[in-house]
C-alpha cells in the first residue's frame, strides 16, 4: 500500500476495539473496516499476538467462497481464519509475535501464495512447511490460479527472567490476580526471530531436522545467540499523550517517567550496566556518572510522524521492531490479539489416557517425504488427504452408529483403530464417546504438539509488559481485534476475565478513549433470549 493511499482512507474518531469469543469471527469487524474505507482493500499488515498460528485453510472449501462473506463466515474455524483474507488479496504481511511455548513454525520469515487449486477449486499454498504439509494443504505454484502473495514473520517473546519465573511459579498455584500488568514484574524481554537469508524463498526446512526442531522447542528461550535482555528502565521512557496523540515528555523530565501514560522505546548500549538517575539527570550526565560495565538508557519519542531516524538506535536483534514501526508509520493495520497468548491450554490434553493418546498418534502418523522436490511434496499431500478423508469418514459413522466398526484400507491402521474404540468404549471417564472430538484431537497429533502453559499470575504480567513494550514502539492500529478463546478452553476460564482486564488497561494507557465493544456479551444476551 503506497503512503499516498493511506491518506484517502477515512479515520475513527475513537480507536474501536472489537473482543470476540471466538477468534474467526473477528473476520466480519475486518471485513467492515475494509467496506467503509477505513482499511485499505490490499496490502494490510496484520500483528498477531497468539500461542497458535490461526494460519491453516478450510481443507475442503472452495476458494470461490471467500467473495461470498455469509458463506465464509460459516466455513471458517479458529484455525484457518487469516489466510483467505490473503486469497481475498486483503492482508499481504502477517506479523506472528508468540510467547515462548509455542513452536509451531520456526522463527523467522516464510513467503509463499495462496491461490485457488486448478484441479479440485479449493483453497491451496504453496509452503511446504510440515505445518502446512500434514495438513494437506500444498499444491505447487503451477497449479495455482489467483494467487496472492504473503510473508509471515515468526517472532518469540520472550521476558527476561522468564526461567527463573517458571522455577518460582512451578511451585505455587498457575492462578490468581493481579493488579497491573507492571506491577512486580522485572519488565524486561528477549526477542527471537532467526530471519532467512532470503524471505522471499519457501523452500522446507530439512524433513531430518522435523524431530529435532520439536525436541529444541523445550528450550523456550531459544538460540542465546539470536536474544536480546531489555530491563525494566526501558519502560519508563516519558512520553505523554496530547488530544489523544503521542508527545515526547521533555528529555530533562526523565525521572518523572511513572507519571506518564505512554512509554518510549529505548535503546540500551550493549557492555554496560544500568544506573538509576537522580531527578533532573539528563542522560548524558547519567552518562558521564557511569562506571565501568554499567548500561546507559538512550530515550528516543514515540511520535506519529517522523518516525524513519529515531528505529536507527534499535539494537540488531530488535531490528524487526524498527523494521515493523517504519512499514506501519503513516499507514493503516490490524492489531490482533488472542488472550491465550498469556496462558494457554491444550483442550484435548485431558481427554485422552496416555495410553489412547499413543493410538490416536499411531493411527494419525505420517512419515515425511525424505526430499523436498516438488513430486515427493505432491505425492506426499495426496497420500496424507488420503489418510485424513479416510479416518474422517471413519469417525463420523462410528458417530452415527458406535455399535458398527468401519473398515480401514490399511491393515495396520485397522489395527489400530479397533484398539482406539475400544480403549475409549471400555473408558470410565465418559459414559457416551464424541467421536468427532476424537479425530480432531488426532489432526493435532503431527511433528509439534498443541502448545500447553497455564501462566502464574507472575508469568501474566511479565508478558503484558512485553506486550506493552512492543506496542509502545508501533504508531497506533486501525482496529483492534481480540479472541477471548475461553469457551473451547484455549485459554483457561478462570483466567480469561482477569486477563482481558489487563490487556484493556495496556490498550488504553496507550491509546485512551478507545470504543471498546464486547461483542461476546451481545452474542451471549441473544442465545439466551433465544
Amino acid at each position: 500500500m503506497e503512503p499516498n493511499i493511506a491518506k484517502k482512507l477515512r479515520r475513527y474518531r475513537r480507536l474501536p476495539v472489537f473482543i470476540e469469543e471466538d477468534h474467526h469471527d473477528v473476520v466480519s469487524h475486518i471485513h467492515r473496516a475494509i467496506g467503509s474505507h477505513h482499511l485499505p482493500m490490499s496490502g494490510v499488515t496484520m500483528v498477531h499476538f497468539d500461542s497458535h498460528p490461526d494460519l491453516l485453510l478450510p481443507l475442503n472449501m472452495d476458494a470461490d467462497l471467500v467473495f461470498n462473506k455469509e458463506d465464509l463466515y460459516s466455513s471458517l474455524s479458529i484455525e484457518n481464519w487469516i489466510l483467505p483474507l490473503v486469497y481475498a488479496g486483503h492482508v499481504s504481511e502477517i506479523y506472528w509475535l508468540r510467547p515462548p511455548w509455542a513452536h509451531q513454525l520456526p522463527a523467522g520469515d516464510l513467503t509463499f501464495g495462496v491461490g485457488k487449486c486448478k484441479d479440485t477449486g479449493k483453497l491451496r499454498m504453496t509452503c511446504p512447511d510440515p505445518y502446512f504439509l500434514t495438513e494437506a494443504l500444498y499444491t505447487p505454484e503451477s497449479q495455482l490460479l489467483q494467487m496472492k502473495e504473503t510473508t509471515v514473520h515468526v517472532i518469540t517473546i520472550t521476558p527476561d527472567n522468564w526461567d527463573c519465573c517458571n522455577l518460582r511459579d512451578s511451585k505455587s498455584d498457575s492462578t490468581g490476580t493481579f493488579t497491573s500488568p507492571e506491577a512486580n514484574v522485572n519488565g524486561s524481554l528477549s526477542c527471537e526471530n532467526k530471519s532467512s537469508d532470503s524471505a522471499s524463498q519457501t523452500s522446507v526446512m530439512p524433513y531430518e531436522a522435523a524431530a529435532s526442531r520439536k525436541e529444541n522447542s523445550a528450550d523456550v528461550q531459544g538460540n542465546s545467540n539470536n536474544v536480546v535482555e531489555l530491563r525494566k528502565e526501558a519502560f519508563t521512557a516519558p512520553v505523554a499523550c496530547v488530544d489523544g496523540k503521542r508527545k515526547a515528555c521533555p528529555e530533562d523530565s526523565v525521572s518523572k517517567s511513572n507519571s506518564c501514560a505512554e512509554t518510549a522505546v529505548s535503546h540500551i548500549c550493549p557492555g554496560s550496566k544500568l544506573r538509576k538517575t537522580e531527578q533532573g539527570d539528563t542522560h548524558e550526565n547519567a552518562r558521564s556518572q557511569q562506571e565501568p560495565g554499567d548500561f546507559v538508557i538512550k530515550t528516543f519519542s514515540v511520535e506519529p510522524e517522523g518516525c524513519d531516524e529515531a528505529l536507527t538506535r534499535f539494537p540488531e536483534q530488535w531490528k524487526w521492531l524498527g523494521d515493523l514501526r517504519d512499514k506501519l508509520c503513516g499507514k493503516a493495520y490490524v492489531l490482533d490479539i488472542d488472550l491465550d497468548f498469556f496462558s494457554t491450554k491444550d483442550p484435548f490434553r485431558d481427554g485422552c489416557t496416555p495410553e489412547q493418546t499413543a493410538l490416536l498418534r499411531e493411527l494419525f502418523g505420517y512419515q515425511l517425504p525424505k526430499e523436498a522436490s516438488v513430486q515427493a511434496l505432491v505425492d506426499f499431500t495426496a497420500a496424507r488427504r488420503a489418510q485424513l478423508e479416510e479416518l474422517e469418514k471413519a469417525f463420523e459413522e462410528l458417530q452415527k452408529d458406535p455399535s458398527r466398526t468401519p473398515c480401514i484400507l490399511h491393515p495396520h491402521r485397522q489395527e489400530v483403530f479397533e484398539k482406539l474404540i475400544n480403549s475409549f468404549q471400555s473408558s470410565s471417564q465418559m459414559t457416551t464417546v464424541d467421536y468427532e472430538i476424537i479425530y480432531q484431537a488426532g489432526c493435532t497429533m503431527d511433528d509439534t504438539e498443541l502448545p500447553h502453559h497455564v501462566s502464574s499470575s507472575a508469568q501474566i504480567q511479565q508478558l503484558m509488559a512485553a506486550s506493552r513494550y512492543v506496542l509502545d514502539a508501533l504508531p497506533p492500529p486501525t482496529i483492534v481485534t481480540i479472541a477471548r478463546s475461553s469457551e473451547d478452553d484455549y485459554c483457561p476460564k478462570d483466567q480469561v476475565d482477569t486477563i482481558e482486564e489487563a490487556m484493556l488497561d495496556v490498550l488504553t494507557k496507550i491509546n485512551p478513549g478507545m470504543d471498546i465493544q464486547k461483542m461476546y456479551k451481545q452474542t451471549s444476551n441473544s442465545d439466551e433470549k433465544s
